[in-house]
């Protein structure tokens, strides 16, 4: 397929709250901005626009405030193209804890806990419905 397609990324969290609060490197819009944005058991929710056909995202930095004293570590996160030929992808413990920030409700990597973002062609009926979100350009 034409290799300047655009994915975008979406997460997926039925257990908890997900916070996503910074870009990949090769982000080209920021639409979710602050933490208080992804609400618990968020699904389909644009966080941000990228670059290429296949995935690049990268590990997340997790904080567990279950417990008493917070717990950090990484995690795995599964994310994919359907468009692209080989649609799965699994990029863990990628040792950069400003790409994703994901924090509240989530074991460590030691928990395998498995936070999934999936990127996706955006429906024109997700895309009206994220513009009431402030986007945000970042330069490159």
């Amino acid at each position: 397929m034409s290799s300047n397609r655009r994915c975008y990324l979406y997460v997926t969290n039925n257990t908890d709250e997900t916070f996503i609060s910074a870009p990949p490197t090769d982000v080209v819009k920021h639409v979710v901005k602050h933490v208080s944005e992804i609400p618990p058991h968020s699904k389909d929710l644009l966080v941000l626009e990228t670059k290429g056909t296949s995935g690049t995202a990268t590990g997340s930095y997790v904080t567990d405030k279950i417990y008493p004293a917070d717990k950090s570590g990484y995690v795995e996160i599964s994310i994919s193209c359907p468009w692209h030929s080989d649609n799965s992808y699994k990029i863990s413990n990628y040792l950069n804890p400003n790409k994703y920030i994901v924090t509240s409700g989530l074991q460590s990597k030691s928990g395998n806990t498995i936070v999934h973002v999936t990127i996706s062609p955006v429906s024109s009926s997700v895309q009206d419905a994220m513009n009431f979100v402030e986007e945000e350009e970042i330069s490159l």
